[in-house]
């Protein structure tokens, strides 16, 4: 089994140092063009491109930059509105008419596939910039929540802070995606990086939402057939790289720390061998290692929520939800800083 980032364009650099830590070597995808992760030279990370005949066209930069200058000349504007009409060209709110014209002009000379193979492309790269503007919202708005304001006792300028944080709070919540938003991105994902992903692997994720739309239509009530819902695991990973060596070597001996890490990290890779028996295993220890530690040691800890998605009967719902297939037999990780505001 191998570990995958899935299905972010953008990584933050502290996230995946943590993810590596503990789910060692993982595999991160960006679609052409892109040139984050250029930073991390980092021997655990292996990226991958799509193939090369998944590759846009010469203009794809030309329209990717027209779009983003767009964005600045129009701060009002989401970025979920470029994205809805990148989804959707048959779109009439006149609000969106700069946008489709734009669109249109690059696409028309291109085929169906070149078209398809396009749009994916740019879905991803905005989504990958909206992710970058929402993590980077939510720093300032940790940073200014961890800091006493120096204007305390100034009624007028707390309200400017408070205004502040308001603002930075709205930007967090616009940035949400909906869920037509979240199919077309995993459709792009998959589209550009499916032949990579086998069955039987680990598919981890630092977004909350991705996870609530899959566990949500997965865990359906009207879903009666096959296995039962496997549970809902969460553990957390402490992060112990601010203390002394002698400091770290004393918490993993007092709370016998590395040995429930090693039986939770082989349980996950081996989910294939046996399911059902390794998820109850996993939900035990958990629960013993989350009990294990004191409550000072979370800090800054991984916080991880793993589900199994056993494959599923409903024709009705697979024909409305497609997307689903792809995560049949597959294990699904939220990774969370437990001091960060990220979701």
């Amino acid at each position: 089994m191998s570990a995958h980032i899935f299905p972010h364009s953008y990584w933050p650099e502290s996230i995946i140092k943590k993810i590596i830590s503990f789910f060692g070597p993982v595999k991160v995808y960006r679609p052409w063009m892109i040139d984050s992760l250029d930073q991390m030279n980092d021997v655990s990370i292996e990226i991958s491109n799509p193939p090369e005949d998944l590759k846009p066209d010469s203009s794809f930069m030309a329209m990717l930059s027209e779009y983003r200058q767009w964005m600045k000349r129009n701060r009002d504007r989401s970025y979920l509105e470029i994205i809805k009409s990148v989804r959707d060209s048959r779109l009439t709110d006149d609000k969106t008419w700069e946008i489709r014209r734009m669109l249109g002009r690059t696409l028309q000379s291109l085929t169906d596939e070149e078209e398809k193979i396009t749009r994916w492309h740019l879905l991803l790269h905005l989504a990958g910039d909206l992710e970058e503007q929402r993590l980077a919202a939510y720093k300032i708005l940790k940073e200014l929540k961890d800091k006493k304001s120096p204007l305390d006792g100034s009624i007028e300028k707390a309200s400017d802070i408070k205004n502040l944080l308001g603002d930075l709070q709205e930007l967090g919540t616009e940035s949400e995606l909906n869920d037509q938003n979240l199919r077309k991105i995993f459709e792009a994902w998959f589209g550009l990086f499916g032949e990579y992903i086998k069955e039987n692997e680990l598919l981890i994720t630092y977004n909350r939402q991705v996870m609530s739309f899959l566990t949500e239509r997965r865990d359906a009530p009207s879903i009666a057939d096959g296995p039962a819902n496997s549970p809902t695991i969460v553990f957390n990973v402490p992060d112990l790289s601010d203390r002394t060596p002698e400091g770290q070597n004393r918490i993993r001996m007092e709370y016998n720390i590395d040995d429930l890490l090693k039986e939770i990290k082989d349980l996950i890779f081996s989910m294939v061998k046996n399911p059902p028996g390794n998820l109850t295993a996993l939900d035990n220890l958990s629960k013993k290692l989350n009990e294990s530690f004191p409550r000072e040691l979370s800090k800054g800890a991984l916080r991880c929520t793993l589900k199994y998605f056993y494959p599923i009967q409903d024709k009705g719902l697979l024909e409305k939800e497609k997307v689903l297939e792809r995560f049949f037999n597959q294990t699904i990780i939220l990774t969370e800083e437990q001091d960060a505001l990220w979701t």
